[in-house]
């Protein structure tokens, strides 16, 4: 039998990857362009940039459907 793996082993995350997630959220469609183009490989970053996208174009629909 194999021992389980506890969840911090599973999902290593550099400072880096944690910066650029953190400016699509910061900095929308600029922030969105630096996590591509100096992250495009990396899935932590690529995650973080899809939800910033979506929680953009949810924020743009709700404003456009409240008016």
């Amino acid at each position: 039998m194999t021992e389980p793996i506890a969840p911090r082993q599973l999902l290593t995350v550099s400072g880096g990857s944690r910066f650029f997630a953190f400016l699509a959220y910061l900095l929308g469609p600029l922030g969105w362009l630096l996590g591509f183009l100096f992250k495009r490989r990396d899935r932590f970053v690529r995650l973080h940039i899809r939800q910033s996208i979506g929680c953009g174009a949810g924020l743009i629909i709700g404003a456009v459907h409240g008016c």
